[in-house]
């Protein structure tokens, strides 16, 4: 049987946060960017430099909602909902798009296969405990916040042009298997602990 989402989920709906509106500002700069990306062409080159601009103003509004959140006392389940889907959205259009469109440089298939794979199975793995709980116990590792903040970092390099840009995929590539390990844990470890309990 599901189980309603109760408490934890209801009252964050209706909650209206500093936090949780920095979070949608990072959404509309996801949409931007990915306008940026399906008009460029090498006649607008600039397009390219403008979506690297917005990549950056999407990290520092990632930064701002944790911090805000956490010093106004204003961490929420939902926010913590949208905080997720915001950047998994942001992140599989980003490398999707960018293999397929070439802006100079593309990720190499690799890539792109760790990234949105890791992106699917996580996240299919949360929907899956939240049908069965109607809830999820999530909270943001120092893991998956530098695994973000590389990435994010990758997609600069690349709409950059820069060197050394594998170097940095690289090291992405293994932080994302290593918190997507950490996720799943995390994930059984909340799904099996609420059994015990309940049993």
């Amino acid at each position: 049987m599901v189980r309603p989402y109760g408490r934890h989920f209801f009252p964050g709906i209706l909650m209206v946060t500093i936090p949780n509106i920095i979070t949608g500002f990072r959404g509309l700069l996801i949409l931007l960017i990915g306008v940026c990306f399906f008009s460029y062409s090498p006649e607008n080159d600039y397009l390219r430099l403008v979506a690297a601009g917005l990549v950056v103003l999407a990290i520092i509004s990632d930064i701002l909602d944790g911090k805000i959140a956490r010093k106004l006392n204003q961490e929420s389940y939902i926010g913590g909902i949208m905080d997720a889907a915001v950047d998994m959205t942001g992140f599989v259009l980003g490398f999707l798009l960018l293999y397929f469109i070439d802006t100079g440089m593309r990720f190499p298939a690799w890539m792109v296969f760790v990234v949105v794979g890791r992106e699917i199975v996580v996240y299919g793995f949360f929907l899956y405990i939240i049908i069965l709980k109607g809830r999820l116990d999530k909270r943001p590792h120092a893991l998956g916040r530098i695994n973000s903040f590389l990435l994010a970092v990758s997609i600069i390099c690349l709409l950059l042009q820069f060197e050394y840009s594998m170097m940095i995929w690289a090291a992405a590539a293994i932080l994302t298997v290593l918190s997507g390990i950490e996720n799943i844990h995390g994930g059984y470890k909340f799904l099996h602990s609420s059994r015990d309990t309940a049993a």
